[in-house]
């Protein structure tokens, strides 16, 4: 038999596969929960959804267009496309501003360098094609952060793997892996001091070196892992050895992990400024799959989702010259009677929604790059109008931060299969590491408790729920259909929350606080409506799962 290290080990990937496919078996639960409607009813509830995103989204162009002279005069707007459209662009959305200012530099010229040098490697050197573009990764790296750059971010890898190598161990892998986020937050001077002549590039190296250090800790996890079991299986070989037995268990056949390792993990191009981030377990055996041939297929494929994160691109650029959401929010409009409660609703979701395609754009693009090498990262995310759940959102908003979370931390606290308070304090541990990661400011700290406490009130919620006694009164006072009619009407005020929520993360604790206060004080008869709209959309979104 295992000693206890290594039967943990297993029962640990055992719970990782199982964690992974816990979305799936959660669908088919809520099949059987979530009773189909009839048509017409299920095409209302699509109207009332939809038509209340989209009317309300449109009542912000009248207001956009009054405002547009005086956004110009305080520099909230750039030219744009005003010859075509005739209108001027927001440009106070300080991440899409900066991803379209670095767009042509760091990512054109970057991703078309890598898909050459990768398509070359391929050909010529297919069993070192990921040394290859390790030093593509490297040299473009030099050149459009400069060689100061990459410097700080390898004086990162060198002190995790060093510390990781020497001591074997977990704490020390999370104590250096926190230690370096705490420096990155708190140590601005030294990157601005990297960039005295081009400042514009702090910002892209913090990114880089934000999604380096979770890239860091997985690795280092990994190998201590890694480095646990061969230990386990060499003792028990040992021990079987010693009692005469012919049958043990074989030593594994991977070399000990090398900085080489880190170096291609980390430096790997299209992930390296903004992810999404890929473990290292999964991105290590992925990478020695012999790379896939080009069919006029798949190329044709690749090149359809070029266009298509092209259209997003352009999508989004067009709604900024029709919709001033970031402007109207810079000058604070939505906390006096300037706009009426409709608008603030379609500025609320004109705000998710933008957030929604640009993660599109964000992380999709080097997603689609990095399959184009044989590499399977985290999907795109789901669109947040069709989630009402707090959990679903989580899971699907940010996939590969949420994969990360659930094998590195969620799992290793106990995760939901050791009962409730294990369950709890494996979520409170994981958004306490959302807020260390993003930085530890006010706003961060308040969407992370929202978000805890939505997480905490569903897993409650879904207890309760579950109970016999619940499940006798259901059956005995509902029909099916009526049951998730009622589920339907509870669920849209946590559809609500979610939403606000986000617009804490999006604007700020102060926006979040007026849109709660404006939704529930103002007007009972806009309160009563706007809760209507989100029945649809919870009864929408059940219709998808």
């Amino acid at each position: 038999m295992r000693t206890k290290t290594a039967q943990k080990f297993s029962e640990g990937a055992e719970n990782v596969k199982s964690a992974a496919s816990d979305f799936q078996a959660t669908t088919e639960i809520r099949k059987k929960y979530y009773p189909k409607l009839n048509s017409v009813e299920v095409i209302i509830c699509m109207l009332l959804w939809s038509g209340g995103v989209i009317v309300t989204v449109c009542t912000l162009i009248p207001v956009s267009s009054s405002r547009e002279n005086e956004f110009v005069k305080k520099g909230l707007l750039e030219n744009g496309w005003i010859d075509w459209l005739g209108r001027h662009l927001d440009n106070t959305d300080s991440h899409w501003s900066f991803w379209k200012y670095h767009v042509r530099d760091g990512y054109i010229r970057g991703f078309t360098g890598h898909f050459i040098v990768a398509r070359l490697a391929d050909k010529i050197f297919p069993e070192r094609r990921f040394q290859i573009l390790l030093a593509y990764s490297l040299a473009f790296t030099a050149y459009f952060l400069h060689i100061e750059a990459v410097l700080y971010l390898l004086s990162h890898l060198v002190i995790q793997f060093w510390t990781v190598r020497l001591t074997k161990s977990v704490t020390a892998c999370w104590i250096i892996g926190l230690g370096l986020m705490y420096l990155l937050h708190n140590t601005n001077g030294a990157l601005k001091a990297l960039y005295k002549s081009d400042p514009d590039k702090i910002y892209m190296l913090w990114l880089c070196v934000g999604m380096s250090i979770l890239r860091n800790i997985s690795f280092g996890l990994e190998y201590v892992l890694q480095h646990r079991r061969k230990c386990e299986l060499k003792t028990e070989k040992s021990k079987m050895l010693k009692e005469n037995k012919t049958q043990y268990y074989e030593d594994e056949k991977d070399e000990d992990l090398t900085f080489l390792d880190l170096l291609m993990y980390q430096m790997y191009f299209p992930l390296l400024f903004v992810g999404p981030v890929l473990n290292y377990n999964e991105f290590a055996e992925q990478s020695k799959m012999p790379p896939s041939p080009w069919t006029s297929s798949r190329a044709t494929k690749f090149i359809l989702n070029l266009v298509k994160f092209a259209t997003y691109h352009l999508f989004i650029d067009f709604v900024l010259h029709y919709v001033y959401a970031s402007a109207l929010l810079y000058e604070n409009w939505s906390s006096s009677q300037t706009l009426k409660i409709y608008h603030l609703c379609g500025l609320s979701m004109a705000q998710v929604g933008l957030f929604y395609f640009k993660y599109l754009v964000m992380y999709g693009l080097p997603a689609h790059f990095a399959t184009s090498d044989g590499l399977d990262p985290p999907g795109q995310p789901q669109c947040v109008y069709s989630r009402h759940r707090m959990s679903d959102f989580w899971k699907l908003i940010d996939k590969g931060l949420h994969k990360w979370i659930v094998r590195y931390i969620y799992i290793p606290c106990g995760g939901s299969r050791n009962g409730p308070f294990r369950a709890i304090l494996s979520f409170t541990a994981s958004f306490s590491f959302v807020v260390l990661w993003h930085r530890p400011m006010r706003r961060h700290i308040r969407w992370s408790a929202m978000s805890w406490l939505g997480v905490l009130v569903e897993f409650i919620a879904m207890k309760i729920y579950r109970m016999d006694t619940v499940k006798d009164l259901e059956r005995r006072y509902f029909t099916p259909q009526w049951s998730r009619r009622f589920r339907g009407f509870l669920s849209c005020f946590m559809f609500g929350f979610l939403i606000v929520t986000n617009l804490t993360f999006l604007a700020g604790i102060k926006m979040g606080d007026i849109y709660i206060s404006r939704f529930y004080t103002e007007n009972i008869m806009a309160t009563i409506l706007i809760h209507i709209s989100l029945y649809g959309g919870v009864q929408s979104a059940m219709n998808l799962d």
